[in-house]
Formats: structure tokens, C-alpha cells, sequence
């Protein structure tokens, strides 16, 4: 099993300016756990919030719901008491928002995914796109997806989860990714080209994919974030 990442802020922004999130458990023993997580930019301390959530899925603290309440109790512990202008001292009250999807890979041929926004996951089997999760369509996406939020006492009922449940066989390549590189993903294969070629080819040299698609307008400009999987 072969475990790629990557990940890119903003086109002009600095590294610690990005604000989505990847966590994973390494492949060297089952189940195999990893995550994306997607911070809101206009949310305060969004960065935090998506490490929070994607490091909590692949623990194995974050498979429902229930998990919730610890992890807006940890984000609030750690971003309170900062000195802030009072305008973001307003904006930090409302809390931080993400968009999440985690995979777990079992020994036994088959995995199970949560997501809740539109962070995706793509399983790709020989050439082919067999599955594509929670949105599967390029005009899925919109301007203000579903987030989990920060805030304490903010609650997500079980049905607002997407979950979903697949088999994998040898050879197998699953994709997890935020928002703006999944668009793209999601284009190209409605086109009839298979954006999965283009990603492990570049796979040295991905920036440079990253600001061509860019540059050309087929990419937005957003944080970018990549964990591929090969069973």
C-alpha cells in the first residue's frame, strides 16, 4: 500500500497562511484511517479547526456526530485568550467552519467514509472512476456548503453526515481532496479525460500542474490539498 500527500495554500498567500487540513495513520498497519479537512476562510482560527477535525477522524474519535462537543471544547481552549482587535474578537464568537471527509481502508477489501461540505473522495479502477463521494457531480458544489462548526453547543444531526461504504481491490487508487482541486477532478472526467493521469504524473512536480491549471482559469485559486491511496 502506497500513501501520496500534498498540499498547497493560495495562490500569493504564505505556507502558514494555509488553512485546510490532511492527517493519516501511515500504511504500516490496519485499518489504514486518513483525512481532508477544509477551514473557511472567512471563519476565525479555520486552520485549527480543520486539523482538529481531520486528526480526530483518523484517531477514530470522529465517526459520528457524538464526537463533536470535545473537539469545539478543544478549539475554543486553544485559540481563547489571544490578543485581538475588537472586530475579530466578534468574528471569533462565531466560531470556525470546515468541511471534513475521512476514509478507513480494512484489511478485508472493503472501506466506510464520512464526509459532511465538499471535501470528496474519488476511487479510481483500471482508468475508470467507480466511485465519487459525497458529491458526484461537478454542479454538486456550491458557493456555501454544509460546515461542521466550532461553536459550543452547535450540533450536526446523524442524517446531515454523508456516510458511505465500498470495496477496493489490488491496484485500487483512492483520492481524497478539498474543494477546488475535486471541481476540477470533477470536470475533467465529465469531459472524457482522466484527471487521475494527470495528478500521478505530475506527482514531482505538482506545483507547477497546480499553477498551469491555475494560470488558465480550470483551477480555482483556493487552498489545495491532496492524499491519495493505492491498495
Amino acid at each position: 500500500m502506497q500513501l501520496y500527500s500534498f498540499w498547497l495554500p493560495k495562490q500569493g498567500m504564505a505556507p502558514h497562511e494555509y488553512e485546510d487540513a490532511l492527517a493519516h495513520t501511515g500504511t504500516g498497519a490496519w485499518p489504514v484511517r486518513c483525512a481532508v479537512a477544509d477551514g473557511a476562510s472567512e471563519t476565525s482560527f479555520a486552520d485549527r479547526w480543520a486539523q482538529l477535525l481531520a486528526e480526530a477522524y483518523v484517531a477514530g474519535e470522529l465517526d459520528g456526530p457524538d464526537g463533536l462537543p470535545v473537539l469545539q471544547e478543544a478549539w475554543w481552549q486553544a485559540v481563547q485568550g489571544r490578543p485581538l482587535p475588537w472586530y475579530a474578537e466578534e468574528k471569533l464568537s462565531h466560531g470556525a467552519y470546515a468541511a471534513l471527509v475521512g476514509l478507513t481502508v480494512h484489511p478485508d477489501r472493503t472501506w466506510q467514509a464520512l464526509a459532511l461540505g465538499d471535501c470528496c473522495l474519488f476511487q479510481v479502477r483500471e482508468e475508470r472512476l467507480v466511485h465519487a463521494f459525497p458529491i458526484d457531480r461537478a454542479d454538486g458544489f456550491s458557493s456555501r456548503p454544509f460546515l461542521l462548526s466550532s461553536r459550543r453547543g452547535w450540533r450536526v444531526a446523524q442524517a446531515d453526515l454523508a456516510l458511505a461504504r465500498g470495496e477496493w481491490q489490488p491496484g485500487d487508487r483512492i483520492y481524497l481532496m478539498s474543494d477546488a482541486l475535486a471541481a476540477w477532478f470533477l470536470i475533467t472526467a465529465e469531459q472524457g479525460r482522466r484527471p487521475w493521469d494527470a495528478l500521478d504524473a505530475a506527482e514531482n512536480d505538482l506545483i507547477h500542474l497546480i499553477d498551469r491549471l491555475r494560470a488558465g482559469r480550470a483551477l480555482r485559486n483556493d487552498d489545495l490539498t491532496l492524499l491519495r491511496l493505492e491498495v
